[in-house]
C-alpha cells in the first residue's frame, strides 16, 4: 500500500470514499444488536476517529502524505474482516444504497453519506440509543452527560454536519437530481423482497420511508 498513489484522488472522492469506509465500520459491526466483544468496538471506534480526523485534511491538501497515510490504513482495517468478528447482520445501508447506484449511477460512497444519517434517525429508539450515544461520544465528542436519546440525536447532527459541511457532500438525493419515482421498486430490490435484518429490521416499506427521508 502506497499513499502517494492517492495523492491525484479528488477531493469528492476522497469524501466519498472515506463516508464508505465509516459506512463499512456501522453496517457490519458497530451498529448491531448482537453480542460484541468491547474491545472491537472500542478498535472501530479509532478507526473511525482516524477518518474523521484526517479525510477533511485530505480532501483540503491532497499531497498530505499523513493524511493519505491513515486513511489508507483505516480503510484496509475496515475491510480486512478482524473488526466484524462473531458478526453476522445484513449490511442495511449498502443495500439500500446499490440500488441508489443501480438506478442512478450515482457515487457509492456518496449516496450512503446521504442515507447513513435518515437511516440512523429512523431507527432511533430507546433500544437503539445507547449505541448512537456511544458512537456520539467516543467518535464525534458529544457530550457524555447527555441522556441516551438526546446524546444520539447529538451523535446523527454531528455525523451529518461532518459529512455534509466538513467533507462538503451534497446532502440531499434531491441535489442529485434524485425524485422519488423508483422508490418503491428499490427497496423491494434492496430488501430482496423480505426483511433486512440487522440494527433493526426494515421490511421494504421502511427503506421506502428511508429513501424519501434523503430526498
Amino acid at each position: 500500500l502506497d499513499p502517494s498513489n492517492t495523492f491525484t484522488v479528488s477531493a469528492y472522492q476522497t469524501a466519498s470514499g472515506s463516508a464508505d469506509i465509516m459506512s463499512h465500520i456501522f453496517d457490519v459491526a458497530y451498529f448491531s444488536q448482537q453480542d460484541e466483544m468491547d474491545m472491537l468496538l472500542r478498535i472501530q471506534e479509532e478507526v473511525l476517529k482516524t477518518v474523521v480526523k484526517y479525510a477533511p485534511i485530505a480532501v483540503k491538501t491532497p499531497d498530505d502524505y499523513e493524511a493519505r497515510a491513515n486513511l489508507m490504513w483505516a480503510s484496509s482495517w475496515a475491510l480486512n474482516g478482524f473488526l466484524y468478528d462473531g458478526l453476522s447482520q445484513a449490511t442495511v445501508c449498502h443495500f439500500m444504497e446499490h440500488e441508489l447506484s443501480a438506478f442512478y449511477n450515482i457515487t457509492h460512497g456518496h449516496g450512503l453519506a446521504i442515507i447513513t444519517p435518515r437511516w440512523l434517525s429512523y431507527v432511533l429508539d430507546e433500544k437503539t440509543a445507547p449505541r448512537i450515544k456511544r458512537f456520539g461520544v467516543n467518535v464525534m465528542g458529544v457530550d457524555a452527560s447527555l441522556s441516551a436519546m438526546d446524546g444520539a440525536k447529538e451523535a446523527i447532527k454531528a455525523l451529518s454536519d461532518f459529512l455534509f459541511n466538513k467533507l462538503g457532500l451534497k446532502p440531499t438525493l434531491t441535489d442529485l437530481g434524485i425524485d422519488e419515482k423508483h422508490f418503491a421498486v428499490m427497496a423491494k430490490k434492496a430488501c430482496r423482497n423480505d426483511v433486512l435484518h440487522g440494527f433493526t429490521d426494515l421490511t421494504p416499506e421502511d427503506v421506502e420511508k428511508i429513501y424519501k427521508m434523503c430526498l
